[in-house]
């Protein structure tokens, strides 16, 4: 029996520890999560895919996906390519036509995508509605209220 308690507290530890590491990394490398919204990326990111920015590497590299802010959202798409001055981008979404109308400044780049999860963004989307938070917040509390209830 109490083998069984050490090999749960290792397990434990272990799982703490990955946390631990999967916070730093993300805090290394400023991950920000961004729902993609429309399928100008697709087939390479669907939309309602949820994209991994990094943060710690802003340099416009031709062929890299971005997110680069434009007015008050982020947009992701591909790099193009890039003015001599190496300061300005043409950008341009995988499955656009053309490129997007104005070229994209080294200061409106916020970081690189390094990943995306598939669909995820519409789970999100879903549980940022406040309207689904009230019956969503009653299913968890009665789930768990009948986990503790004892059987007869």
């Amino acid at each position: 029996m109490k083998e069984q308690n050490k090999g749960k507290a290792l397990l434990q530890s272990v799982a703490a520890l990955a946390l631990l590491a999967v916070i730093g990394l993300a805090f290394l490398l400023e991950l920000r999560p961004v729902v993609i919204l429309s399928g100008s990326m697709e087939p390479v990111i669907p939309t309602g895919s949820i994209c991994l920015i990094s943060g710690a590497d802003r340099r416009g590299v031709p062929g890299r996906i971005v997110a680069y802010e434009l007015q008050d959202h982020l947009v992701v798409h591909r790099i193009s390519s890039g003015a001599s001055d190496g300061q300005t981008f043409i950008t341009k979404g995988d499955s656009n036509n053309t490129a997007d109308p104005a070229p994209v400044s080294a200061d409106q780049i916020r970081g690189n995508v390094i990943g995306a999860v598939p669909y995820l963004g519409y789970v999100v989307l879903f549980l940022s509605d406040k309207k689904v938070w009230i019956p969503a917040l009653a299913f968890i509390f009665l789930w768990i209220l009948g986990c503790f209830q004892r059987k007869s």
